[in-house]
């Protein structure tokens, strides 16, 4: 009985094995998702700083008369639903800004312009900024519930499923560009 304890047998050897975590089979230096959640807490400030000022800016025009979203849509100022319009067109363009950003070092990292001594640092930025880019557009996205336009869950996260005609297309392609986004952060963070 003691000697069976004392001899690891090949099945409990396979199974204290594949008990190991995630993080003790990762080679050292290997990226995960939580080491670039805390790199996007930083461009992620930067980002909301940038949509706050997008905001701003709009909401200056819809103020001044100068919108052209409220001479088309008047009533959406009547109904309250300005503040969650000019939210969504803001993180919208905060969101395309941070995607350009991503695609340009993205590219930097597979071109290989980039020196080897700062390649990891990029390539972790670009991570990073992937991230912040999924936040913006389902800030965008979700801000539409409050819009007073009639939008709901189902219309803001599944492609096709608007009633407006002239929206539905560019719409869907932008909720498929969000779920593609989401599976491009996925395969760079998960293991190969």
């Amino acid at each position: 009985m003691l000697l069976r304890r004392l001899i690891r047998s090949p099945r409990r050897a396979r199974a204290a094995s594949a008990a190991r975590t995630d993080a003790q089979r990762r080679p050292p230096g290997r990226p995960t998702l939580r080491t670039d959640l805390r790199t996007a807490c930083i461009d992620a400030t930067v980002a909301v700083a940038l949509t706050l000022v997008v905001y701003l800016i709009l909401v200056a025009q819809v103020r001044s008369g100068a919108s052209a979203a409220v001479q088309v849509m008047p009533h959406m100022v009547h109904t309250g639903g300005v503040w969650a319009y000019s939210l969504s067109q803001a993180a919208g363009f905060a969101a395309l800004a941070w995607a350009w950003l991503t695609i340009l070092l993205g590219l930097t990292v597979a071109s290989r312009l980039c020196p080897r001594r700062v390649r990891a640092a990029v390539e972790r930025i670009h991570r990073s900024t992937s991230l912040t880019v999924i936040a913006l557009t389902l800030v965008h996205a979700l801000a539409l519930l409050w819009d007073k336009m009639g939008d709901t869950l189902l219309t803001v996260l599944v492609p096709g499923a608007q009633s407006y005609a002239p929206g539905r297309l560019p719409q869907s392609v932008g909720i498929i560009a969000l779920y593609l986004d989401g599976v491009a952060v996925e395969g760079s963070t998960s293991g190969d």
